[in-house]
């Protein structure tokens, strides 16, 4: 199982996913914390995620599977909208996730951004958010 996964643009600019809180008697992940870092910006959120979890993993799985390049865009949004993702790619192969994050209580602040990588770090990053979220 993993515990966090990092996102990383640079050393400074990344998207983390920690903090899962999982069900004690089902084992299915409740809730999970989302950091996006920057240069200027430090916010952190914490999802609730119901039975989306899974889904977000798939989205990533289906990137890593199609890291040559895929048509339009792959997206994920929780339930409770705190957390939300498109994701697309570059003829090139360079991945762009566009994000929003927000508290789900307050909702006192918004923050929209992006990460880009290269194409060939999907496989890892997809392992690590299926343990993450699958809790493999």
């Amino acid at each position: 199982m993993t515990d966090n996964v990092k996102i990383r643009e640079t050393d400074s600019r990344y998207l983390e996913f920690f903090a899962p809180e999982r069900h004690l008697k089902l084992e299915q992940l409740d809730y999970f914390s989302v950091r996006f870092k920057s240069v200027t910006i430090d916010c952190t959120a914490r999802v609730y995620a119901y039975q989306d979890g899974k889904k977000l993993a798939m989205v990533f799985s289906e990137m890593a599977m199609e890291w040559r390049g895929w048509d339009g865009k792959k997206e994920w949004q929780s339930l409770e909208q705190e957390f939300d993702i498109a994701c697309e790619i570059t003829k090139l192969g360079v991945v762009t996730i566009n994000f929003s994050l927000t508290p789900s209580l307050d909702r006192e602040w918004d923050v929209s951004s992006s990460i880009s990588f290269g194409s060939g770090e999907l496989e890892v990053i997809s392992k690590r958010i299926s343990s993450f979220f699958m809790h493999e």
